[in-house]
Formats: structure tokens, C-alpha cells, sequence
């Protein structure tokens, strides 16, 4: 899963970069930290993991917040 939160990172960064206008920069944040956002699915599937894995991922998920 920590894969997944570091994949979620770059290819948010990369979307950022494309972002010119003020609409493309709503959306780009709806995608990714909306309800149904790619972050939210992370954050969700936390209850899940071991309590040292929550730990860990919980901390990467909130960095990436």
C-alpha cells in the first residue's frame, strides 16, 4: 500500500505540473482529495492494515494531504 500512496504522489505532482487554469487546478484537487478522491480510497482501506502499517501509512497518507 505504501506503493500505492507514493504512486498517488507522483502522479499527482505530475498532474499539478499540467494545471493552467483555475478549473484544471478544482478538478486536479477534487480527483485526489475529494470523497471518491484516489486519497480517500488510501485513507479508507487503512482499517485494513495492521496497526503497525496504519502507523506508517496514515503518517504518508497525511504527508501527501
Amino acid at each position: 500500500m505504501h506503493s500505492s500512496i507514493l504512486s498517488i504522489r507522483s502522479s499527482a505532482v505530475a498532474h499539478l505540473e499540467k494545471v493552467s487554469n483555475i478549473a484544471d487546478l478544482i478538478e486536479w484537487k477534487n480527483e485526489l482529495l475529494g470523497k471518491t478522491g484516489e486519497l480517500s480510497s488510501i485513507l479508507k482501506s487503512l482499517k485494513d492494515a495492521t496497526p503497525e502499517e496504519r502507523s506508517t501509512l496514515g503518517k504518508d497518507a497525511n504527508t501527501l494531504r
